[in-house]
């Protein structure tokens, strides 16, 4: 059974493609993100000739990038030669639409070349063509869906049609076409009640984005906990496809938790992954890209080192197919797979990362071996990943992932000592740290006794302290300890 599970929780929702128990995709939603397909009237910041780009306030934390390329123009304004101050000009409002998200220090990028998006096809109201999914492969089927969207189409506006759109008929892409064009009219008279910076439309709705990309005749049902957004999923499937109004189902409580969703999902944040086989996947997020290294693990294999190699690369290659759709990961994958000797095994291993990844939805493109035995990869980026939409920063290693050991803070923190035993004329110190830093300094007593035998040392362990945090406080002589409760003399 394939189903659709929507979690509506208290500060977000999520969703998660079932397919006979196992997950298939995950959507998480961002409330104000500037997520992609998000249309906004801003403001023109600054204009840099120099990137040929301009900066646009949009009402997000980072003003928005806008490429002289992707800003929709007359020819006669980008001749002779392309100049960005010839398309927008410091305070000129603009209707843009993001592209791609804010990530890091970088704002969203956005575009002028406005798209409102349907279950069938995809309106541009600042182009004037019909565009035809790559996926429709049969000729005929093409000639007729464009036959059709030229009768019917807006003049001035284009469209494109979704690989959905095979085998519908005419009346149902004509209320498609009335439906989209009513958005992108109330679209037009928000954009002229409001001042920039503004939301005009928003993408970040999981529900629409759910029902309207991903509920086909596999899907058997569609589950919510929510009574308000099961009332809307209704109103929604009426308006583009009756049919699914029969799928649509409420269920109180946690979806998540009755499904085994949420330790699903924390795996998901995991850097290994385990294959069945016992070989495992580790995965790294940098802002350029990802990476991926295959591992052996646990899998041994029979006698054939060869075949062993072949068949953990085979294992992982469907799998890291899998991670990238549920991760939600975009942009440039690298892939370290386990070194094959011949171009056959090689081969073999694309195909199958080809034919796992052939089921996304989103665009992914398998560019090869690389000269460095590394396999390169593109996927678009459509959305947040899993792990931007779920986690955050880390504020004491700032994304590092990695701490000082206790040998170096230790080292560092006797350091200190000393300059705080010359600066002062110290009788004791006491020193606040974290428990596992004060195991490491019990252990050095012979270093203590040899540079610090001239003063009394005690130690007030704290688990709240960060583990490279510390703090001394020396005693003068003559003075009185204030609070000695808690305090464990080392020296």
């Amino acid at each position: 059974m394939k189903e659709i599970l929507i979690n509506c929780g208290y500060t977000q929702k999520s969703g998660v493609i079932l397919n006979g128990g196992e997950l298939e995709d995950v959507f998480i939603e961002h409330d104000g993100s500037g997520g992609v397909g998000n249309i906004y009237k801003g403001t023109v910041d600054n204009v840099v000739p120099g990137m040929q780009s301009a900066f646009v306030d949009i009402g997000l934390d980072k003003n928005a990038f806008l490429f002289a390329g992707d800003i929709s123009a007359p020819e006669e304004a980008r001749a002779p030669k392309e100049d960005i101050r010839r398309l927008v000009h410091k305070g000129q409002d603009v209707i843009v639409q993001v592209t791609k998200e804010a990530q890091g220090a970088k704002g969203a990028r956005v575009t002028t070349a406005v798209t409102v998006p349907g279950r069938k096809l995809v309106l541009m109201p600042m182009l004037d063509y019909i565009g035809i999914s790559k996926k429709i492969e049969d000729e005929e089927e093409k000639a007729r869906l464009s036959r059709i969207m030229s009768c019917l189409k807006v003049e001035g506006h284009g469209y494109i049609v979704r690989t959905d759109a095979q085998g519908t008929g005419e009346e149902e892409l004509k209320a498609e076409m009335a439906y989209l064009e009513e958005q992108w009219s109330e679209i037009c008279k928000t954009a002229k009640s409001k001042n920039a910076p503004a939301l005009l439309y928003s993408e970040d709705s999981l529900l629409l984005t759910v029902l309207r990309d991903y509920c086909d005749n596999t899907v058997d049902r569609i589950v919510l906990n929510d009574k308000t957004v099961f009332e809307e999923a209704l109103k929604i499937a009426l308006v583009m496809a009756p049919a699914l109004k029969e799928k649509i189902f409420f269920r109180q409580g946690n979806l998540f938790a009755d499904a085994g969703i949420e330790t699903k999902l924390k795996k998901l944040l995991q850097r290994r992954v385990w294959l069945d086989n016992g070989a495992y996947l580790m995965i790294d997020y940098t802002e350029a890209l990802t990476v991926i290294d295959v591992n052996t693990g646990k899998f041994t294999g029979d006698y054939d080192l060869h075949k062993t190699i072949l068949r953990t690369n085979l294992s992982a290659a469907k799998e890291i197919a899998r991670q990238l759709r549920l991760r939600a990961i975009g942009g440039i994958i690298v892939i370290d797979f386990i070194d094959m000797e011949t171009d056959e095994e090689r081969t073999a291993v694309l195909k199958a990362l080809e034919e796992a990844a052939a089921g996304d939805k989103i665009k992914t493109n398998i560019l090869g071996f690389a000269p460095l035995g590394l396999v390169e990869v593109t996927r678009k980026k459509t959305r947040l990943s899993l792990a931007d939409s779920m986690q955050r920063l880390c504020p004491y290693c700032e994304g590092d992932g990695r701490i000082l050991n206790e040998k170096t803070i230790v080292n560092n923190l006797l350091f200190e000592l000393e300059r705080c035993v010359k600066n002062h004329e110290t009788a004791c110190a006491v020193l606040r740290l974290n428990p596992y830093i004060s195991a490491a300094l019990k252990q050095q007593n012979d270093i203590l006794r040899e540079h610090f035998s001239d003063i009394s040392i005690f130690v007030r362990e704290d688990m709240s302290m960060h583990v490279e945090d510390y703090n001394i406080t020396p005693i003068r002589k003559g003075e009185e300890m204030a609070d000695r409760e808690g305090l464990v003399r080392v020296l």
